[in-house]
C-alpha cells in the first residue's frame, strides 16, 4: 500500500518515509536505504523535513542516513541544539563513523556546553580513532563539569513552549547557584523567545528536573542555551 502511495505522491515526503518504516519493519533494509537516499537526494528541502526524514532513518537503525540528515538540518539551523544532538547520537551508533564522530561532537560541545553525554561522545570517537592525548583531554574536561544539562526537549504548550531536562551536580559545592538563559529559533534562525533559569545545585551526583516556559507566538523549531 505505501509503496503505492509513495509512487502516486512522489511530494508527499511523510508517505515516503513511512513507506520506508514499513521496509524496516518487513526486513527490507536494504530497500529502505534506497527510500530514504532519495529522499535525501531531493532539492530544497527545509530542516524540519530534514528532521523528519532522519527521524524515520533513525527508528529504522539506518543510522547514517539519519545522521546524513539530521546534519543537514543542522546546516540550515546551526543554533538548534538537538539537530547536531541527534546527529552525534546517530554517529555513535554507527559502526566506523569516528572521524565524523569527532567532528559533530566537537561542535556540539559549543551548543551543549553542559552535556556529559556530548563530551563522551567525543572521548569515545578520539578513543577509538587512537588519539588518545586529545581522549584524555576530552575526558578531564568532562570531569571538570561543575553540572550536566541533559533530557532536554521543545515541548509546544499554551502560549508558547515549554523546555524540561535534569540539572544534575556533578563537582560543584552544593547549594551554589546556576543560571541558564534558553532561546528559542524560527526556521530562518531567528530568536523568538528566551527564559532564564536560575536554581540552586543539590547535592554532588543529586539531579535537580526543571520546566522553563517561553512564551512567543511565533512557531519555534529549535532551541538552544547559555550557561550565565
Amino acid at each position: 500500500m505505501y509503496r503505492v502511495l509513495s509512487e502516486e505522491n512522489p511530494d508527499d515526503l511523510l508517505l515516503r518515509s513511512n513507506y520506508g518504516a514499513a521496509l524496516i519493519a518487513g526486513g527490507q533494509a536494504e530497500q529502505a536505504s534506497t527510500v530514504y537516499s532519495d529522499l535525501l537526494a531531493q532539492p530544497g528541502l527545509t530542516a524540519v523535513e530534514y528532521n523528519q526524514i532522519a527521524i524515520g532513518a533513525y527508528n529504522g537503525d539506518l543510522f547514517l542516513q539519519a545522521a546524513e540528515a539530521f546534519g543537514l538540518a543542522s546546516q540550515q539551523l546551526p543554533e538548534g541544539r538537538d539537530f547536531l544532538y541527534n546527529q552525534a547520537q546517530s554517529l555513535y551508533l554507527a559502526e566506523n563513523a569516528y572521524e565524523d564522530l569527532v567532528e559533530v561532537s566537537s561542535r556540539l560541545i559549543t551548543v551543549d556546553t553542559h552535556s556529559r553525554t556530548a563530551r563522551q561522545f567525543l572521548v569515545q570517537g578520539l578513543a577509538r580513532l587512537e588519539r588518545m592525548e586529545e581522549a584524555a583531554e576530552a575526558l578531564n574536561a568532562l570531569e571538570g563539569l561543575p553540572f550536566d544539562i541533559a533530557e532536554l526537549q521543545l515541548v509546544p504548550a499554551d502560549g508558547g513552549y515549554i523546555i524540561p531536562g535534569l540539572v544534575t551536580n556533578r563537582t560543584a559545592d552544593p547549594g551554589s547557584a546556576a543560571s541558564i538563559r534558553f532561546r528559542l529559533y524560527d526556521v530562518n534562525g531567528t530568536v523568538v523567545g528566551s527564559q532564564e533559569l536560575s536554581l540552586t545545585l543539590d547535592e554532588v551526583e543529586v539531579g535537580l528536573e526543571f520546566e522553563v516556559e517561553i512564551p512567543t507566538t511565533a512557531q519555534a523549531i529549535a532551541y538552544n542555551y547559555e550557561v550565565l
